[in-house]
This record gives structure tokens, C-alpha cells and sequence, in this order.
């Protein structure tokens, strides 16, 4: 690694560090809550969506890190592609941090609530649970890694070509969908999905989309305007 990306690397994971510790706080503040409240009415099961802040966190890590970050790496006459590496090499990082975290903490939270009055299901989700944990690590790395991905993209699209180039993908996105409703194309995504073997396929199939996603941002970076 040379000096400049690892110069990138280290300012961008300087900043993830509070906003990680922040994350996290909340995070376990809300488990607790969740805990507490089963607790004093007198037990049962909670499955909650636990894993998704994780992803939101990342789409906007991706966003607000090139943001903040971009405009001093060429203003310091950074190379362009030195910075890319750098930045896509911090979000990997924390993508790996955060996947062994949850997983390491879904196994916990299994080992702790076996045979208990209560049932937490908050980071150790039903499809994650007969996969193992390399096909756990490896399955929610590719999704925080996707996440991360997109939103350097949205900020680089952002960066590139104004506001409007943003509602236009989301106008996009927005007009598929609304053709598979009416294609009835929905029942098919859902069978589809409902074929594959595990989440470990799904992984594999996001993967040359995240792949995509970092390939167009290396594109619009060179073209990028700070």
C-alpha cells in the first residue's frame, strides 16, 4: 500500500470511530430496551430487524466519507485513483469489522436466550442460523460492502451531475418497480429468491453488483468536481 491510499485509508477510518462507537451505543441502547420491555411483562419472543441499521449506516458512511474527504484528498493533489483505493479500501474495512461484530454477537445472543423465558432474535436472524459462521461473515460482508458501495456512488453521482442525476436513479428505481407490479413480475422475484439454496447464494449474486457499483464510482470519480 502506498503512502497516499494509506493516508486516505487512516483519515477516513479516523472519523469512522466515533461515528462507529455512536452507532453501536444506540444499538445496544435499543436491544436493552427491547430486552427490558419482554422482561417485565413476563417473557416471550422478539425478531426484529437488528442487522438492518447496519446497512443504512453504511449507505450513508459511503456518502458522507467521500463527502467530507474528497475535496482535501485533491486539494493535497492526491491521485484520483489513489484516493478511490483508499476510500473503497476504509469502507471494506469497516464492512469486515461490522459483519464479524454482528456475527460474533448473533452467536452470543443464541448461546444466552437457549431455553430462557425470553427470545431475542436481533442480530441472529433465521436465515443466517444453519450457514456457519464463514457463510454468516462472508454473506453480510458482501451485503455491507454493496451498501458502502452505493452510497459512494450516490455521492459521487451527486458530485458529477447535481441533484438531478439523483432523482433520475431514484425515478428509475422507482419506475421498475412500479413495472413489475404491473407486469406482475413481483410473484417471480419472490420465487426466485424462495429457490435459492441459502442467504450464502444471495451473497453471491449481490457480489457482481457491488462490483458494478465500485466500477461505476471509479468512472465518475475521474470525471468528479469537488
Amino acid at each position: 500500500m502506498n503512502r497516499s491510499i494509506g493516508g486516505i485509508w487512516k483519515m477516513m477510518l479516523l472519523d469512522v470511530r466515533t461515528s462507529a462507537a455512536i452507532f453501536w451505543a444506540i444499538l445496544f441502547f435499543v436491544y436493552g430496551l427491547l430486552a427490558l420491555l419482554l422482561y417485565r411483562f413476563g417473557g416471550g419472543e422478539a425478531t426484529t430487524g437488528g442487522l438492518t441499521p447496519m446497512y443504512i449506516y453504511m449507505v450513508i458512511l459511503g456518502i458522507v466519507a467521500l463527502r467530507e474527504t474528497l475535496p482535501y484528498a485533491l486539494g493535497m493533489s492526491v491521485r484520483r485513483k489513489d484516493y478511490y483505493f483508499g476510500l473503497l479500501g476504509g469502507g471494506l474495512a469497516v464492512a469486515a469489522a461490522f459483519s464479524a461484530f454482528s456475527t460474533l454477537l448473533s452467536r452470543i445472543e443464541q448461546a444466552v436466550f437457549a431455553g430462557a423465558d425470553i427470545r431475542i432474535s436481533f442480530f441472529s436472524m433465521p436465515v443466517y442460523r444453519t450457514i456457519g459462521l464463514g457463510g454468516e461473515w462472508g454473506s453480510q460482508f458482501v451485503f455491507l460492502a454493496s451498501a458502502f458501495a452505493l452510497g459512494m456512488m450516490l455521492a459521487l453521482l451527486h458530485k458529477r451531475f447535481g441533484n438531478i442525476s439523483l432523482y433520475l436513479f431514484f425515478a428509475g428505481l422507482f419506475l421498475a418497480a412500479t413495472a413489475l407490479h404491473l407486469f406482475d413480475g413481483w410473484p417471480a422475484v419472490f420465487e426466485w429468491l424462495l429457490s435459492l439454496d441459502s442467504i450464502v447464494d444471495l451473497s453471491l449474486w449481490v457480489l457482481p453488483v457491488t462490483a458494478l457499483l465500485a466500477l461505476v464510482s471509479f468512472v465518475l470519480l475521474r470525471r468528479a468536481t469537488v
